[in-house]
């Protein structure tokens, strides 16, 4: 969980990115062993900058909502 509680149904986020890629390739943003990685509650979920920020994989994520996925626990200016 980035920006809730350990259940993904509180906002605990913080005023700057729940994850920051800058001018960095080849990560993974992903799902936990239960297949879901709830990043909201941020003042932005996911921000990726910069002409080197490639082949960066996002997939099984939550964004935006609580870990049911069916309730809004938006981040504030953006989701990704």
């Amino acid at each position: 969980m980035i920006g809730t509680d350990i259940t993904g149904t509180a906002d605990l986020g913080n005023a700057q990115c729940g994850v920051q890629i800058d001018n960095a390739s080849g990560n993974i943003i992903e799902g936990d062993s239960q297949g879901v990685q709830v990043i909201s509650g941020n003042q932005v979920g996911i921000e990726i900058d910069g002409k080197t920020s490639t082949q960066n994989l996002i997939e099984g994520n939550l964004i935006g909502t609580d870990k049911s996925g069916k309730a809004a626990l938006g981040n504030r200016t953006r989701g990704c």
